[in-house]
């Protein structure tokens, strides 16, 4: 929909993954995206020694991505 090609999604080892983090017990879910002349990452932790938070974008660590587009609501339908 964005117009993005997803180059490589997969999860990736724990020991690949605690060597990247430093975090003990992590394990990763990356997926790479190419378009529009820009390279995108997205990062999850599938697993880890955190907890399970609310997702409320105010709290603390949350993530944001924004998108500029002359339709919103069109985007958003779609």
């Amino acid at each position: 929909m964005l117009g993005l090609t997803v180059e490589f999604d997969s999860e990736r080892t724990p020991e690949f993954s605690e060597a990247v983090t430093g975090v003990a017990g992590a394990k990763l879910r990356v997926v790479h995206m190419s378009g529009h002349g820009l390279h995108f990452e997205l990062m999850q932790y599938v697993e880890g020694s955190g907890s399970k938070n609310a997702s409320s974008p105010n709290n603390i660590g949350s993530a944001q991505v924004g998108f500029k587009t002359s339709d919103g609501p069109g985007l958003y339908a779609d």
